[in-house]
């Protein structure tokens, strides 16, 4: 409990500034439950790279946004956070959809 506290505190005060300087670490599922319930933030985007991936969480009505590296041992690490985010829609060349 009291790290699920800490990492709240540490999501609120990193939600203030534009961009995080510092990482947050933490259990990947405390993260997600507090994106999700604290931000209303969604995954929209996930890639991997060996051992570790990257995910990119967002909320396009209040504009929040965040940037998760996602380990294979069930950590996560918060790399940046902020707000004022615009989705794009993108056609690609040759996309006939």
């Amino acid at each position: 409990m009291a790290g699920s506290l800490t990492l709240l505190t540490l999501l609120i005060a990193l939600h203030g500034p534009p961009v995080a300087a510092q990482a947050v670490c933490g259990l990947y599922s405390a993260m997600v439950i507090q994106l999700q319930r604290q931000y209303g933030e969604t995954l929209r985007i996930r890639g991997t790279s060996g051992q570790a991936g990257m995910e990119m969480w967002a909320n396009e009505q209040t504009g929040s946004w965040s940037i998760v590296v996602r380990y294979s041992n069930g950590m996560a690490c918060l790399r940046a956070a902020g707000g004022n985010i615009k989705m794009f829609e993108v056609e690609m060349p040759g996309d006939d959809t």
